[in-house]
């Protein structure tokens, strides 16, 4: 799947990786946090940056505010061209008008719906028969190992995609989707996490997106995950060191869909 780096965490960070990687980045920003961004936005494009733009409707739900959806829209419609997915208005826990403003927005601008896991089932068929560019599957950050439930719920909605035949043919996204096993369990057709700039901002290094393991250095001792590496991380550690890269090969550069 083609991996989106989830947030703003300054230019240096994706221009770094580009010239490090030798792989363009791909990045999700949220309107909420990137309104005024606008610049910074236009930059990334210039840089051959992919960019999704997401309402931001659950980190707002859970300030207790919301998003004014005329403004957000309006957003979209100006910055069209700088954005490869525009993603439509959710409203957490309230299907009826996530569905609502996915319709209004759609008729104004090329936006792709988000469904959340729990939500009924064919909401998640109808979403499909507007033949969106992407499907958005979100709703699991109140599980952050993605767990037994929400790998249930992945299969019922995956299932439903190929019922209706739909499955190879509209690509999925996964939010907050690109850690732990769902990873690899799951024709995405791409997915987003912060979680491995969040931890090279503090010194670590995320080595595994599927369990996931991090590295850091504390007292001049190497650690994964807070504790001593083993036996057997060591030389797994000694056997990526010595391949072509570090980390899944399954990650593509986001220009190879």
């Amino acid at each position: 799947p083609v991996f989106y780096f989830s947030g703003w965490h300054g230019p240096n960070v994706y221009t770094g990786f580009k010239r490090r990687a030798d792989l363009t980045p791909a990045v999700l920003f949220s309107y909420a946090d990137m309104a005024d961004r606008v610049a910074d936005m236009h930059t990334f494009r210039e840089d051959g940056v992919r960019l999704m733009m997401d309402s931001g409707a659950f980190s707002v739900f859970s300030r207790g505010a919301t998003i004014d959806r005329d403004a957000y829209t309006r957003f979209l419609d100006r910055n069209r061209d700088l954005f490869d997915v525009m993603v439509a208005l959710d409203v957490i826990g309230s299907p009826d008008e996530s569905w609502e403003n996915y319709e209004w927005q759609r008729a104004r601008v090329p936006v792709v719906p988000v469904f959340h896991l729990g939500e009924p089932l064919p909401l998640w068929r109808d979403y499909a028969a507007t033949r969106p560019s992407v499907m958005g599957l979100g709703g699991v950050a109140g599980d952050k190992r993605r767990g037994p439930r929400t790998q249930a719920m992945l299969h019922e909605v995956f299932s439903e995609l190929a019922e209706v035949g739909q499955q190879t043919s509209i690509p999925v996204h996964g939010f907050a989707m690109g850690v732990g096993p769902v990873l690899y369990q799951f024709p995405w057709g791409s997915v987003d996490s912060a979680t491995a700039v969040r931890s090279a901002g503090g010194g670590r290094l995320v080595l595994d997106f599927e369990t996931p393991m991090t590295l850091t250095i504390r007292e001049n001792r190497l650690l994964v995950n807070d504790r001593p590496l083993t036996p057997n991380e060591l030389a797994m550690l000694a056997n990526r060191a010595a391949g072509p890269c570090v980390g899944r090969p399954r990650l593509n550069s986001p220009t190879q869909n």
